[in-house]
């Protein structure tokens, strides 16, 4: 322990490491640049005990995926089967449901976009499935930011259960949630969404093995479904208006990539 000047210059007491082999490969050492904001944060957690409603909702998961006979291989808090051995993932559950590899993290807490992002690359190298379970989830444009980010980044998709959907997840020994999703549409030339909820069983979710993205309903191929027919639209109206290529061609040139089908 060593101290250090403060406020009011009062000696303020810190813990700090001796100098040694030891301290140079410590991954709090700040002076290590081998660990990412990311692994130090992990780190940092590493060892403390998670809440007692992350607990809950894990081993209640393990449980539920445990009694389907869809899968196989189900761990609950184990190291991932698929990783590295220097690697020390450890997800809330993991089974092989239907012959692909399936991921289900709990997320309770408030988490950094970085780690949200890191853990979805790490397992979709690893030909993994990876889905974010809530217990509850705010609605109506007022989602904290962990949320937004793992809503927006997942086909604009979240999968929440409570005590209901478990309690009928392990009468049917089938996992039910509570899929809310984004359905866009068209109004005034613009697209806009429209917030959906539905109750669902794992079955319903399409696992796609090109992206190794899960989704109820595709969000990302409507939106660009709706993107281009306004595109196609406008089109038309411009032509009608504009026999000239000239004055296509703004247009065209802003909308190059998206409008390419229709050259």
């Amino acid at each position: 322990m060593k101290g250090g000047g403060g406020i009011d210059s009062k000696q303020q007491l810190h813990f700090a490491h001796y100098q040694s082999e030891e301290y140079k490969t410590c991954p709090l050492n700040e002076d290590n640049p081998s660990m990412s904001p990311e692994q130090v944060k992990a780190n940092q957690y590493m060892g403390v005990q998670e809440s007692k409603r992350h607990e809950r909702l894990k081993n209640a998961l393990g449980e539920v995926m445990e009694m389907d006979t869809d899968c196989r291989g189900t761990e609950i808090d184990k190291c991932y089967a698929g990783r590295e051995k220097h690697e020390r993932r450890r997800p809330d559950v993991q089974t092989n449901y239907k012959d692909i590899n399936l991921v289900l993290e709990v997320q309770l807490s408030t988490e950094f976009i970085t780690i949200i992002s890191d853990r979805e690359a790490y397992y979709r190298d690893k030909k993994a499935f990876m889905l974010w379970i809530f217990d509850s989830f705010s609605r109506n444009g007022i989602m904290n930011q962990s949320e937004r980010d793992i809503f927006y980044k997942n086909n604009s998709h979240a999968f929440c259960i409570d005590q209901s959907l478990l309690e009928k997840s392990k009468e049917h020994k089938k996992l039910y949630l509570n899929v809310i999703y984004n359905i866009p549409y068209i109004e005034d030339g613009k697209i806009k969404n429209r917030l959906q909820s539905e109750i669902i069983t794992i079955d319903d979710i399409t696992f796609n093995n090109e992206t190794f993205s899960a989704y109820y309903f595709p969000y990302d191929k409507r939106y660009q479904e709706l993107k281009l027919a306004i595109i196609h639209e406008n089109l038309k109206k411009l032509v009608t208006e504009h026999s000239s290529i000239e004055k296509l061609e703004p247009y065209l040139l802003k909308n190059t990539e998206i409008a390419t089908p229709f050259r």
